[in-house]
């Protein structure tokens, strides 16, 4: 049963890339939070969990619907936003979290197909997500609140990931100068930069599955519930005075070499 609190009551929220893994997470927990959600994903099934993460929300008591959903496509983001809007009212939370798995790939190696493919979902992908929010918060009395999925690659240099860090940094920047763009209009808007998480997607990749778990402060990977609580908090009135920030959710690991 999801336990309902009262820290996003009232509020709209759509989250891309919600079928699975760390957004399957975040749809859960600003739902137990209280907000309504429009769960995304470019497929309906969830990976490997059995039941689809709307269906989740309903039967444990919170609210959610399910719309599928390119992030590739500004004209599908701009319908899901309508279809939040039209169905709950507003949109006053937007998690722009689909993204691509990590690539470690030297950059002699990597193909303009890998370039184009991280391009458009992580970076493209959450420009688009911020630009059709936008459209509808700046009317909103309230404003509304942006929350973006960055990562530790995003901030920092990591060996054989040009493209990946690229890509995610770009996330980092997009970040910064929003919050400053869209401050007037009462949007706040920050990210996000997750460390290692254990999802079905790291689990089974090699280059990535317990790479870093010795080496964190914690000794222990993140959960997709460790991320969805920062959102949560990100997205939430008690960050009301927060934006433009990107928010570290790695047990540690990176202020070891800061």
């Amino acid at each position: 049963m999801i336990m309902m609190s009262e820290k996003l009551a009232g509020k709209a929220a759509l989250v891309t890339g919600a079928a699975s893994g760390i957004g399957r997470g975040i749809a859960k927990e600003l739902a137990a939070e209280g907000a309504k959600v429009t769960v995304t994903d470019i497929q309906k099934e969830p990976r490997l969990e059995e039941t689809p993460t709307h269906e989740v929300i309903n039967q444990n008591g919170g609210t959610a619907q399910f719309y599928k959903l390119d992030v590739t496509s500004l004209s599908e983001i701009e319908a899901a936003v309508e279809e939040t809007v039209d169905t709950y009212g507003s949109l006053d939370v937007m998690v722009n979290n689909a993204g691509i798995k990590y690539l470690r790939r030297p950059i002699q190696e990597a193909t303009d197909e890998e370039w184009q493919e991280l391009m458009n979902i992580n970076l493209k992908g959450t420009y688009f997500g911020c630009k059709e929010a936008v459209k509808v918060m700046k009317d909103q009395p309230d404003g509304g609140a942006i929350v973006n999925m960055s990562s530790i690659a995003g901030l920092y240099g990591l060996d054989e990931s040009s493209m990946y860090c690229a890509s995610k940094g770009g996330v980092t920047s997009l970040t910064r100068a929003l919050a400053v763009e869209q401050g007037p209009n009462g949007i706040r808007v920050n990210a996000v930069n997750p460390g290692m998480i254990v999802t079905a997607m790291t689990t089974v990749d090699e280059d990535v599955a317990g790479t870093t778990t010795e080496k964190t402060p914690l000794k222990r990977d993140g959960k997709p519930r460790d991320v969805a609580k920062a959102v949560a908090f990100l997205a939430s009135d008690e960050a009301g005075y927060i934006s433009g920030q990107n928010l570290v959710v790695d047990g540690g690991l990176t202020i070891r070499d800061a």
